[in-house]
C-alpha cells in the first residue's frame, strides 16, 4: 500500500475546499477497510466535508494506520471559529484522555528497564508515607491505597473516582477496594505520575521525550503546551474550566495534557501495532485484558451500574479492548469541553484510525468517520458516551 499521502481541506466560514498532494511518482492510495475493501481519498474528503458541518465540527485531522504503517493523513477545517487559519499537518490538537494510553506505553518501557514494577504497591517508591503528601492527605484514614499498583492504575481498577472535584466535598477518595473492578479514574493517571515522577526525579514531560516522543518521530506532540506551538492550536476553549485552562499551559499530566497531531499520534498507534519499542512480552500484555468491564456507562452515575455493559468489553493496561466478528480491537476516547477524539486499532485485520477534532460540536463526529473511512461499526460509542 502507498505510504502517507497529506490531504488539506480549508474550512473558512461557509466555504469547503480542498487539495491533494502525493508523493513525487505516487498517485493517490487507496484506503483499506477492516472488511478488506478499499476507499480512495477523495470520497473521505467529501465524507469529512458533510460530516463537519452537520456536526459543527471546527476543525479536524484524522490518520488511518495499515499494517503498522500510517498510510494516510488528512486535515481539515479551521483552528477556530473564525475561520481564518486553515487547519494544516503541523496543527496541534488536544488529544484528552488520548493521553492515557502514551502514558501507559512510557510506563511499559520503565516496566523493560526494570524502573518500575507492574505490581509492586506504589506507594513503596516514595520517600515518605503517602498522606504525608500534600496531594493525598485524604487518604490518612484509608489505608487501603497501600495496595494499588500500576497495573492497576492502567487498568483502571484502583478505586478512586474519575475526578476528585466531582465529589460534594471534593476530597480524594476510594469507592471500592482496590483490583475489584474497573472504574475509569484519571486520579489514578496522575497518581502513578507522580510516583514515578518522586522516583526518577524527572518529570513526565522530560520522560516522555526521551522515551517516546523522540524514539517514534513524534516532533509535534507534548505533555505541555509550548510557545512553539503558538498559532498552530485547533481548540475551543469556550467551555473550558479556569482552572484547567491554566493547568494546560503550565502542568503535564498523564490523565489528558498531551497535545499532538494526528500523523504523530499514527505513528504512535502504528508502534503499539507493531510492538516497537517494546520486549515481546511487555507488549503483548498492555493489549492484554486485565479486566472485563461491567458498568453500563464510562463516566457519570452510570459507570457504578454494574451489569449492562456491551459484551465481550475488557480494559487492558493504557487501553480499552472489544470483541467482533471480524477480531479483537483496542480503542480510547478523549473527550472535553472544545475538543473530540477517537482512536482505534483492529488487531487481526492490522487497520486503525485516529480522529483529532476541536470545536463545540452540535454532535458527535467519530462514530460516523470511523464507519465511513475503515469501516468500524463496532466501536463502543454508545458506551463511552457519544
Amino acid at each position: 500500500m502507498t505510504r502517507v499521502p497529506l490531504e488539506v481541506l480549508v474550512a473558512t466560514a461557509a466555504v469547503f475546499s480542498a487539495a491533494h498532494t502525493f508523493a513525487q511518482g505516487e498517485g493517490p492510495v487507496q484506503i483499506e477497510t477492516i472488511q478488506g475493501n478499499r476507499v480512495e481519498p477523495g470520497t473521505i474528503a467529501s465524507s469529512v466535508a458533510g460530516l463537519m458541518q452537520q456536526s459543527g465540527v471546527t476543525g479536524l485531522s484524522l490518520a488511518v494506520v495499515h499494517d503498522g504503517t500510517v498510510v494516510y493523513t488528512g486535515a481539515f477545517g479551521a483552528l477556530d471559529r473564525c475561520g481564518t487559519t486553515p487547519v494544516g499537518d503541523r496543527t496541534v490538537f488536544r488529544a484528552a484522555s488520548l493521553s492515557k494510553p502514551v502514558f501507559a506505553y512510557l510506563i511499559m518501557k520503565l516496566v523493560d528497564r526494570r524502573a518500575i514494577d507492574l505490581d509492586t504497591p506504589l506507594f513503596r517508591y516514595l520517600p515518605e508515607p503517602l498522606f504525608t503528601y500534600p496531594r493525598y492527605r485524604d487518604l490518612r484514614d484509608d489505608r487501603r491505597f497501600a495496595t494499588i499498583t500500576a497495573r492497576w492504575v492502567l487498568s483502571h481498577q484502583t478505586g478512586f473516582p474519575n475526578w476528585r472535584w466531582q465529589n460534594k466535598d471534593e476530597r480524594l477518595d476510594i469507592k471500592f477496594p482496590p483490583g475489584r473492578r474497573f472504574a475509569y479514574s484519571g486520579e489514578g493517571y496522575e497518581y502513578l505520575q507522580f510516583v514515578v515522577e518522586n522516583k526518577l526525579g524527572r518529570s513526565l514531560q522530560q520522560l516522555a521525550r526521551e522515551h517516546v516522543f523522540t524514539p517514534l518521530g513524534m516532533t509535534r506532540s507534548s505533555f505541555v503546551l509550548e510557545e512553539r506551538f503558538e498559532g498552530c492550536i485547533a481548540t475551543e476553549f469556550a467551555g473550558v474550566p479556569e482552572f484547567l485552562k491554566t493547568r494546560m499551559r503550565t502542568e503535564a499530566s498523564a490523565a489528558g495534557s498531551l497535545v499532538t497531531t494526528a500523523a504523530d499520534y499514527g505513528r504512535f498507534l502504528a508502534a503499539v501495532m507493531r510492538g516497537e519499542g517494546l520486549t515481546p512480552e511487555s507488549a503483548r500484555e498492555m493489549i492484554r485484558p486485565q479486566v472485563q468491564v461491567a458498568s453500563t456507562r464510562m463516566f457519570g452515575p452510570l459507570s457504578v451500574q454494574e451489569g449492562s455493559a456491551p459484551g465481550g468489553l475488557a480494559w487492558c493496561l493504557g487501553w480499552g479492548r472489544f470483541a467482533t466478528r471480524l477480531g479483537d480491537a483496542i480503542f480510547h476516547v478523549g473527550r472535553e469541553p472544545g475538543c473530540e477524539n477517537y482512536v482505534v486499532a483492529y488487531l487481526q485485520r492490522g487497520v486503525g484510525m485516529v480522529v483529532l477534532a476541536a470545536g463545540e460540536g452540535r454532535e458527535a463526529v467519530s462514530p460516523k468517520l470511523v464507519a465511513r473511512v475503515i469501516g468500524d461499526a463496532y466501536s463502543p460509542f454508545e458506551w463511552a458516551g457519544y
